[in-house]
């Protein structure tokens, strides 16, 4: 078993990769002693061991915040293949200029509370087949603690295939967005964001969301759906075997991009049981956008969501350069849809 692989940072520095795990010639484990910077002195490469000075977890290794009650900042760059928060009371913090590249996002350990605090920066999750995304719960019947992770700013990017996993095998998830963007990426067979056994909490007071996929109900209380992100085109589309609601209230926006007549920013929202259901609270607004120098003929219909039921607590707020050309409707029957209708010369 090889130790001490030294990988050269500069011609007069270096630092030492954590020791190879006895479990993989793959693997590398990296295990906080103290709280402190993400890059400073604090890692041992064995549980109980002594801090090994110049030790850092590098693009191989799994990183654990250890101890109880210890707190990692980062403030710079930083990529391992796997990140754990395994004490109680543990936190990572990452501050303006993080970035942060992890392969597998295991979230919370064993017992006790663990916290992820972004306030600004990046976090990127790789889209590797297998990657995960997981706030607790990643071991059936060990991993039962709780895992939050609190998005204040910067950018969170989960490319994972399987997308957010608020909770797997058990345990408690909450993701809290007040501000910053959350992207997940993830197609094919992803449900966006997620929940398995345990307790599981989206919380969405700020910020901006794009997914292009759902499998629990979002409350947008003060935040922005943004169907494929900002200025291009994308959908949101439900995929939940049971009813799920989405609900955004007079604080909350919807961001809908209008490329042509025919490829525009959707939000589909119904599952075969007929009962998810699309609500809008009083003066919840919808934010038209016109991209790639499109203007809409008299009378042009779009079709923007789609919903088992769609509910309007009183009204829509149209906005954006372009809002006050256009009215909307509620279109009932089968599926019930929210139109916009352009009505500008």
């Amino acid at each position: 078993m090889r130790k001490n692989l030294k990988t050269i940072i500069n011609p007069v520095a270096a630092f030492t990769l954590c020791a190879l795990s006895v479990l993989s010639v793959d693997a590398a484990t990296c295990y906080t002693r103290k709280s402190g910077e993400w890059g400073g002195d604090l890692w041992t490469s064995k549980i109980g061991t002594a801090i090994e000075p110049g030790l850092r977890p590098g693009k191989g290794d799994t990183a654990y915040i250890y101890n109880t009650a210890t707190e990692i900042f980062l403030s710079g760059s930083a990529q391992v293949s796997a990140f754990k928060l395994l004490g109680d009371k543990t936190k990572l913090t990452l501050r303006d200029g993080a970035a942060l590249r992890v392969s597998n996002f295991q979230g919370k350990g064993p017992k006790g509370a663990g916290t992820v605090e972004m306030l600004g920066g990046t976090l990127r999750a790789d889209a590797a087949k297998g990657a995960y995304f997981i706030l607790a719960g990643h071991m059936a019947g060990r991993d039962d603690g709780t895992g939050i992770f609190i998005q204040r700013g910067g950018v969170v990017t989960i490319e994972s295939p399987a997308g957010l996993q608020l909770t797997r095998n058990g345990g408690t998830g909450i993701y809290q967005l007040h501000g910053g963007i959350l992207n997940i990426t993830a197609g094919g067979d992803s449900q966006g964001i997620s929940a398995g056994a345990g307790t599981a909490r989206f919380e969405w007071q700020g910020g901006t969301l794009n997914t292009k996929y759902a499998a629990v109900s979002l409350g947008n209380e003060g935040g922005v759906l943004s169907p494929g992100g900002d200025d291009a085109v994308g959908s949101v589309v439900l995929r939940a075997k049971q009813p799920e609601t989405y609900y955004q209230s007079g604080r909350g926006k919807m961001i809908v991009t209008l490329e042509n007549a025919k490829k525009y920013d959707e939000l589909i929202w119904k599952e075969e049981s007929g009962g998810s259901t699309v609500r809008f609270g009083d003066g919840s607004s919808i934010e038209i956008r016109l991209s790639k120098g499109y203007k809409p003929t008299k009378g042009a219909v779009f079709d923007v969501v789609f919903a088992n039921k769609l509910v309007l607590d009183g009204k829509l707020r149209l906005e954006g350069p372009h809002g006050e050309h256009f009215r909307y409707e509620i279109t009932r029957g089968s599926q019930e849809k929210l139109r916009l209708i352009y009505e500008h010369e």
